[in-house]
């Protein structure tokens, strides 16, 4: 079943990884990471609330919650990525 990692970011990270263009010296680890987990970022790229504007939330669809949970854990050690955590696919509209 399709689980999904929500990630809050730097803004400029999270335009990285929605364009999946050319990455930055700290977007590469982080493509890589999703690449590996076989993640897609969807499109949409959301304020964090009470937050600066500089952070927004990024979602990444993965196969299943396991998957989630390793790839959640991977970015929370990564430059850039504020938070980082795994959703069931039923727990996403």
């Amino acid at each position: 079943m399709t689980a999904y990692v929500i990630v809050q970011c730097k803004r400029h990270l999270a335009d990285e990884l929605v364009r999946s263009g050319t990455a930055s010296a700290e977007g590469k680890p982080i493509h890589r990471a999703i690449r590996a987990q076989h993640g897609t970022v969807l499109p949409s790229v959301t304020p964090a609330t009470g937050q600066s504007t500089d952070s927004v939330f990024v979602t990444i669809e993965v196969s299943d919650f396991d998957r989630a949970g390793e790839l959640a854990a991977t970015l929370r050690a990564m430059p850039g990525i504020e938070a980082a955590y795994p959703k069931p696919g039923e727990a996403l509209p």
